[in-house]
């Protein structure tokens, strides 16, 4: 189509018509170019996808649903990413199934398919170019054509159609520029189309499945494919003074198989069947004399027999169902979702916790103070070990890892340095000794100051510890703490400190260590 518009654009009746009706001819004809290059784009951009009326994403696998109606045979392409074993079709209503077949077939997805179609659409690109390059040239005859008329009349006529084309694109030293650069951009066209054909002939394609159902009526049609995965991502929001946190939880989706989804209704699920299904079993303990010899790695049966019932979404609200051993978790409907990759990220929902806002800190491994927020988890939906980004009073403040929490459980997120609170831990003393027994004894003694500089009270959890000794050589005494706290079976100290305004606090840890060889670290 787009070729023949250009040769109809410059055949001898249209440059006469044209020299007739003066500009406004010209303006109506790149209208109609226009109008062409938006087709020709919009036709590009088309691509397939599947109808899936319902999909349950888990950490690498996805488990798809189907609803066909039948009259006689349905042929389905199924992905090489199938899980063949768990094929299922079931009769909706009054529906018969007379039988389920599945074929292997040769078929191009993936990488394979993504190499086609750029293959076709660079060379639509380069018909195009080698098209325009066409009209160009023709545009210079034409010029050249008029320059060269013998006669007054057609002289005049050659006057007019130069003007016409000058209104266009220019005198001859612009088309000529214009003429150079389509070359140019031909000759890369050529390469890559070369290059595209090379790879798309060096790949092979991957095996993959025909599924062929006879049957009557409306058929539900399922099954599991590998190469699909969500993981969470949270946004913790927090107001330590008015005691507020909330957290927005989003699933980050995507999958490879080579196919568009086109999902009615998408969800996932907190379970992992790619781990296995199947419960370990203790048996002997034995002990043996020590020796050097290959290990045996322990291998995990992956399951390759998934079946998920879920409720769907009545309505845009998340829903939650909670099974026997996950949660399943509806986020979205009426969603695409790319085949090559592509991540997508859906909203889950909000929750809104009542925190208690503590600062930790452990100066022996860094001398600065971390805001924490603590909360028994409420709602439905539980947290899943992921990324988090925090914000404070609406600042950002940082990236951690949430750990996994099922409601009603406590919960512990860390906000960041807070700037607002001194910590410095020196050395005041290390004396060297001898007990009377002649072993060696050296004596520590720590001093941490902590300030803070806020204008409100805070609560700082401070943290030190004494070593323990593995030898029955070497003996470690805790000497004085101040203020006192006893250390737990790990000797770790712990000072809960209500500090006020401006207020400065000092804690002193003094404990010795006596052996034959004393290192401390």
């Amino acid at each position: 189509m787009a070729g023949e518009f250009m040769i109809d654009l410059w055949s001898p009746m249209f440059v006469e018509v044209r020299s007739k009706t003066g500009q406004e001819g010209i303006m109506k004809t790149i209208g109609r170019i226009a109008v062409l290059w938006v087709f020709v784009a919009a036709l590009t951009s088309v691509s397939h996808a599947e109808a899936i009326k319902r999909a349950v994403l888990y950490d690498s696998m996805a488990h798809l649903t189907f609803e066909k109606t039948i009259s006689g045979m349905l042929v389905l392409d199924g992905t090489p990413d199938m899980i063949v074993d768990s094929l299922t079709a079931t009769p909706v209503d009054t529906a018969m199934i007379r039988s389920v077949t599945v074929e292997p077939q040769r078929m191009v997805s993936g990488a394979a398919l993504d190499l086609k179609e750029r293959l076709t659409r660079r060379k639509a690109a380069l018909d195009l170019k080698s098209k325009t390059l066409t009209m160009v040239e023709k545009q210079v005859a034409v010029i050249y054509g008029a320059a060269l008329a013998g006669d007054k009349d057609q002289a005049f006529e050659a006057q007019h159609v130069a003007e016409a084309l000058n209104f266009i694109e220019g005198r001859i030293p612009g088309l000529n520029a214009q003429q150079v650069a389509l070359s140019q951009e031909i000759e890369k066209l050529e390469i890559e189309v070369k290059d595209l054909q090379s790879q798309l002939d060096r790949i092979s394609t991957r095996q993959g499945f025909r599924i062929v159902i006879e049957a009557e009526g409306v058929v539900e049609i399922s099954y599991v494919v590998r190469n699909a995965s969500w993981t969470p991502l949270y946004r913790v929001l927090s107001s330590p003074d008015a005691g507020e946190l909330i957290i927005d939880a989003s699933a980050r989706i995507h999958q490879t198989t080579g196919m568009d989804w086109e999902i009615e209704t998408l969800a996932v699920s907190t379970g992992r069947p790619s781990f296995g299904i199947q419960a370990p079993e203790i048996g002997p303990w034995y002990l043996e004399a020590f020796s050097r010899g290959p290990r045996t790695a322990f291998k995990s049966m992956e399951d390759t027999h998934v079946s998920t019932e879920a409720t769907p979404l009545q309505g845009a609200e998340v829903s939650v169902e909670v099974t026997s051993t996950s949660f399943v978790v509806g986020v979205a409907r009426g969603i695409l979702l790319p085949g090559d990759g592509t991540w997508r990220t859906i909203d889950l929902g909000r929750t809104a916790q009542q925190g208690v806002f503590t600062r930790i800190a452990i100066p022996k491994y860094r001398e600065s103070a971390f805001l924490r927020a603590e909360a028994t988890l409420s709602g439905s939906i539980p947290v899943l070990p992921g990324t988090y980004f925090a914000f404070v009073d609406g600042v950002f403040s940082g990236r951690g890892t949430l750990r996994n929490t099922q409601p009603g459980e406590k919960m512990e997120i860390d906000l960041g340095i807070d700037e607002g609170i001194g910590i410095e831990r020196t050395l005041k003393e290390r004396y060297r000794d001898k007990t009377l027994l002649g072993k060696n004894r050296v004596r520590y003694t720590y001093e941490m100051t902590v300030k803070n500089a806020r204008t409100s009270p805070v609560l700082l959890k401070l943290k030190d510890h004494i070593p323990l000794s593995r030898d029955q050589n070497i003996k470690v005494e805790l000497l004085g703490v101040t203020p006192r706290v006893e250390p737990d079976d790990d000797g770790i100290l712990a000072w809960n400190l209500q500090m006020d305004p401006g207020q400065i606090t000092r804690v002193t840890l003094s404990f010795s260590i006596t052996g034959e060889t004393v290192s401390v670290w």
